[in-house]
């Protein structure tokens, strides 16, 4: 494999934080098994879509994270090297988490709005989405940043649910 391609797609492995995304889709799988106990029916189109709405915003809140983190903290190769915005190659791998950012949120808004607009969500499916996207906004990004205050965890917790 091509040096480069492998260290692009290494940083793309740390952007994306494969580990969040498999726990968010477990979680989202539970949920919706739940729902056969308690009488609904299994739609694959409506799991599908939730399941790519949750997917982008766990990417847009990691993503986000790792961009406003101390300039790219997050995104260091190893431990010894510090990335600045203004280098050339952090500044790519920089870019590449705010765009990540934008693509999550902006899937999360289309996907939303085309739901809205055919009548599959409800009042309350909206107000959760919404709270979804917001919450992923104040975890990452200033001047909220809670993903450095005490309570991350807790907030990631209920970003997920």
């Amino acid at each position: 494999m091509n040096v480069p391609l492998r260290r692009d797609l290494e940083v793309l492995n740390r952007l994306l934080r494969p580990l969040v995304m498999a726990e968010a889709s477990l979680l989202f799988g539970l949920g919706a098994a739940i729902g056969g106990y308690l009488g609904q029916r299994f739609s694959a189109a409506l799991y599908l879509t939730g399941q790519t709405l949750v997917l982008a915003i766990v990417v847009a809140a990691t993503s986000l994270t790792s961009f406003f983190t101390e300039g790219g903290r997050g995104l260091r190769p190893d431990h010894g090297e510090r990335m600045e915005a203004g280098d050339g190659p952090s500044r790519i791998r920089l870019q590449w988490a705010l765009y990540l950012g934008i693509v999550g949120l902006t899937v999360c808004a289309t996907l939303g709005t085309v739901l809205l607009a055919s009548g599959a969500l409800g009042t309350v499916s909206v107000i959760l989405l919404l709270a979804g996207i917001l919450g992923a906004i104040a975890y990452s990004s200033p001047p909220f940043q809670l993903a450095r205050s005490g309570y991350s965890e807790l907030i990631s917790t209920f970003l997920l649910a």
